[in-house]
């Protein structure tokens, strides 16, 4: 993820460059040769397209890919253990009248 003033950067970048979103890549890497990483058209048009859609340059967690920590429910717990124990009980009683049978 790139910082605040990186994303700011790649908006300037992007109106000098007459709004094409190739060339401030380009240039971005001209311009800053020591960062670490360059961000690629795909990414600048994200930055661009999240600025305007929600107004924040920086993307939230779950856009960055993070998936969102639901809390465990007990009673969804709860739940799951008793339908897999009835479903083991039904089981193990078909297959002991399998077994009487021989």
């Amino acid at each position: 993820m790139y910082t605040a003033a990186e994303y700011t950067e790649m908006i300037i970048l992007f109106g000098e460059c007459g709004r094409n979103a190739r060339e401030a890549a380009r240039v971005y890497g001209e311009r800053f040769p020591k960062r670490l990483r360059y961000p690629d058209h795909k990414t600048i048009l994200h930055v661009l397209a999240r600025s305007r859609e929600i107004g924040a340059l920086i993307p939230n967690r779950l856009e960055a890919g993070g998936a969102s920590r639901v809390a465990r429910a007990l009673e969804v717990e709860e739940f799951i253990l008793d339908t897999f124990e009835e479903w083991f009980l039904a089981k193990r009683e078909y297959l002991e009248l399998q077994f009487k049978e021989f």
